[in-house]
């Protein structure tokens, strides 16, 4: 009787694995043609799901549906290490080397301060900048010796850079005489009242940027620029003036006695800072520095001696 019943049993047991079976069958056949929806169990790994599992997995897709552990909050993305790209003179912000400039004299170790502090300075767009705010700023900050030669030979690189960029130039002063350390065009006459003002017109910043070849200065600007700049083509013509002579009647000399030179002249420059566009011409800036006339001092004549 027991056997009986034991057999009755399996024999329902067996019918229904059987028909589970079939059923898990067709349900996996509908769900593998789409035509059902089966939702994720909460604890199961996205890497489990229908997207992304391999039918026919790979060494590779193995490696690739490999679960990593679920972040907590205390977690970050990190960042893709950099890797190499060819060189566009573009740096990972976006910026690039837009225009520079330089002089043939060398820089002295206080102007070398100097510009270390000058490649701090950013040009921002629609503002305007104040060498002399600039200056007395740095004085007090960085506590740098303040020599106007020194500011003045930055400063002159300062506005040849900004005229190739395209900045407007507002307030600029020029020595009486062209200094040596400074180039025909591009001079500015650095003291206290006396300042320069630069004014960005364009939509983005320029970044000042400094460097050295072998003790000789460059000033540069770096930007990330929009389709319609373009750098100035400058031109610089000078026109020299010779120093006039003038003459003394130096009654001390007696009649006769040839000339003494009291004052050694020197020739006057004009210079004008011209800037290209296509076929046309503009003049940006004049810069006349006076002659300096030779005075010489002579004997009277015969008759300039009766005269008195």
């Amino acid at each position: 009787m027991r056997q009986k019943r034991r057999s009755g049993i399996l024999r329902y047991m067996g019918w229904a694995l059987s028909l589970a079976a079939g059923c898990g069958l067709v349900v996996a056949g509908l769900w593998q043609l789409g035509i059902i929806e089966i939702a994720e169990p909460a604890g199961l790994p996205s890497w489990l799901s229908k997207e992304t599992a391999s039918p026919k997995p790979t060494d590779a897709a193995n490696a690739s549906i490999q679960p990593s552990p679920a972040p907590t909050k205390d977690a970050q993305a990190q960042p893709a290490a950099p890797t190499a790209a060819p060189d566009t003179g573009k740096s990972a912000t976006g910026d690039q080397l837009l225009v520079q400039s330089t002089n043939t004299a060398t820089a002295s170790d206080g102007a070398k301060a100097w510009l270390d502090e000058l490649a701090k300075v950013t040009l921002k767009p629609n503002e305007l900048f104040s060498l002399d705010a600039w200056v007395k700023n740095t004085v007090a900050s960085a506590k740098l010796e303040l020599k106007q030669d020194e500011i003045s030979q930055i400063a002159g690189l300062l506005y040849e850079t900004a005229l190739r960029a395209g900045l407007t130039i507002g307030e600029r002063h020029i020595h009486q005489e062209l200094p040596a350390y400074a180039t025909a065009g591009y001079d500015v006459a650095y003291q206290d009242g006396k300042d320069l003002t630069l004014f960005n017109p364009n939509k983005f910043a320029m970044q000042v940027g400094v460097t050295l070849s072998g003790s000789y200065p460059i000033v540069y600007l770096k930007g990330n620029p929009d389709t319609k700049w373009t750098p100035v083509n400058l031109e610089v013509v000078q026109e020299p003036f010779q120093a006039e002579k003038v003459e003394l009647v130096d009654f001390n000399l007696g009649a006769g006695k040839g000339e003494a030179t009291q004052q050694e002249g020197k020739p006057g420059l004009l210079v004008q800072v011209k800037a290209k566009e296509g076929d046309i011409v503009h003049v940006v800036a004049k810069d006349y520095y006076a002659p300096l006339p030779k005075v010489v001092a002579r004997g009277p004549t015969a008759e300039e001696m009766k005269a008195r």
